[in-house]
């Protein structure tokens, strides 16, 4: 025989209680246990999280901010970076690395249609009219 809705809710709000009382509103009444449980296995993996990622990017921070070995650490404010920018490397670098990223996506794709090779059926393979089995972009 089913079981209606109305009285497995309230068997499952009373589970585990032996004086027939229910349990609070927004309660499940499950056991301590279970309700803790996501939080302990996820527990090891936020803490690998925190050890790993988290705390060598505060560290970073820290010390980006700090004095080299010959200010032991005393606090330099943007003194760090104002350097960084003046030294011409690492605007050679900023540069190079800006032209990557702002011409790597168009770079990428490109290649193959671009190139000039035998699949394409350009004149150097002896071919002027483009093969029915090129790419696409190889039909003229």
């Amino acid at each position: 025989m089913p079981i209606g809705k109305s009285s497995l809710l309230a068997r499952s709000a009373s589970a585990g209680r032996t004086d027939g009382a229910t349990a609070a509103p927004g309660r499940t009444g499950r056991p301590f246990s279970e309700r803790i449980a996501p939080f302990v296995l996820l527990a090891p993996a936020l803490l690998i999280i925190v050890m790993f990622r988290l705390w060598p990017l505060v560290l970073g921070v820290n010390f980006s901010f700090t004095g080299d070995g010959e200010q032991d650490g005393a606090p330099v404010g943007l003194g760090n970076y104002a350097e960084l920018f003046d030294d011409p490397v690492f605007r050679t670098a900023l540069h190079n690395v800006g032209l990557l990223v702002l011409l790597l996506p168009v770079a990428v794709p490109s290649p193959a249609c671009w190139r000039r090779s035998s699949s394409c059926g350009y004149p150097a393979t002896g071919s002027s009219a483009a093969s029915t089995s090129s790419p696409p972009c190889c039909r003229r």
